[in-house]
């Protein structure tokens, strides 16, 4: 496939793929960030650690960032989240915390909105903390410990996964959907930061969410029955990853326009064919197949003979075709030259594609005529 197809086949796919991104990038509202959680098929051992490769088949995939990845799923009476925190590989104390908006209503509720967090190290184990009733949003208190409610466990490790060999922080936690106040099928809000105690670095999904402003949160829709797991990558999870894409697109486009410019833009220049001449004080020392050469390389349009270039028509002078028609034939042997250079042009014209043998033939003979000399 050349250039020009290439380039017709990439050029609108990228232009399309622009436009899609524009148009989402335009309706897109932190509001409309959902994550559908899969259904239950496959068990979990909470552990902190990828017990097995089917262990999260089922379960739907957010890539968070490039430090985190998510993995939700439910059944009828427990959500199921692993958090493989690939880019968390230093072994100090890390947390994580993910809130709801219980009653998906947008409205911090006293005693009635509920987070969960989960600490490795020093001060490793889980909390469920509620809102207080101060009103001010985000100001929870300590609820209990994990311990105090039935099914509601969680651990943390070290370890590896299929997303990296590298040892690095995983978060494994069963939350009863009672505790959130919500059944198979239903949706909520809900927001998830985390990162080692020493800020070192974090992460939070949404990127572009405030903590403290429900508005902003993503929606988590619980699946209803068994279903297969969703897989969220970048382009359908956060907005950040939006313009990510955005501007890798825009710069693609642009390569490709640079690239193909000679089959987009119409140069009026290089589309006229000049007239064929000689340089006389040149040509008359040059060998046939030289001549043959010059001639090539001066007259013939490259868009007239399947977009061939200099050097595969220079190929050509060395491939063994072997045929010419009796018209070229008999159109050589009415050239005045001795019959010694005919032998030597009829042998180099036996090697050139026969549309090629007509065109130059003609453009030496009147190259002869013009400058009143033959072959030397």
């Amino acid at each position: 496939m050349n250039s020009k197809k290439i380039t017709l086949i990439l050029l609108p796919i990228s232009i399309g793929l622009l436009i899609f991104l524009i148009v989402e990038l335009l309706l897109i509202s932190p509001q409309s960030l959902n994550i559908n959680s899969g259904w239950k098929t496959e068990n979990v051992l909470i552990d902190g650690a990828f017990t097995n490769d089917s262990e999260w088949d089922d379960a739907s995939i957010t890539q968070i960032n490039s430090d985190a990845i998510l993995y939700l799923k439910n059944d009828a009476s427990n959500l199921y989240i692993f958090l493989d925190v690939i880019g968390d590989t230093g072994g100090s104390d890390n947390r994580f915390r993910i809130q709801f908006d219980t009653g998906n209503d947008e409205i911090w509720t006293p005693g009635n909105e509920s987070a969960f967090s989960y600490s490795d190290g020093l001060f490793e184990g889980g909390t469920h903390y509620v809102e207080n009733t101060t009103g001010i949003p985000g100001d929870y208190i300590i609820h209990c410990p994990f311990n105090c409610h039935s099914n509601l466990t969680g651990d943390a490790n070290f370890s590896t996964s299929p997303n990296s060999i590298q040892n690095h922080q995983i978060y494994e936690i069963q939350i009863p959907l009672s505790l959130i106040g919500v059944n198979k099928g239903d949706q909520i809000g809900f927001f998830l930061y985390g990162g080692p105690f020493d800020l070192s670095f974090e992460y939070h999904y949404p990127s572009v969410a405030d903590q403290f402003d429900m508005n902003t949160w993503a929606q988590l829709i619980l699946a209803p029955t068994q279903a297969k797991g969703i897989i969220d990558f970048f382009v359908l999870s956060d907005t950040s990853w939006h313009f990510v894409l955005f501007f890798i697109v825009a710069i693609s486009i642009a390569g490709v326009l640079v690239i193909s410019k000679q089959y987009i833009f119409v140069d009026t220049q290089s589309k006229r064919i000049e007239p064929y001449t000689f340089l006389p004080e040149k040509f008359i020392h040059l060998s046939i197949k030289e001549k043959l050469q010059q001639a090539i390389e001066h007259n013939i349009s490259i868009e007239e003979f399947e977009k061939l270039d200099s050097p595969d028509l220079m190929h050509l002078l060395g491939s063994e075709i072997g045929v010419i028609s009796p018209e070229i034939k008999k159109q050589l042997l009415q050239l005045p030259i001795s019959e010694g250079e005919k032998d030597e042009i009829l042998q180099e014209l036996v090697r050139l594609p026969i549309e090629l043998q007509e065109k130059l033939l003609t453009q030496l003979e009147k190259s002869i005529l013009t400058n009143n000399r033959g072959f030397d």
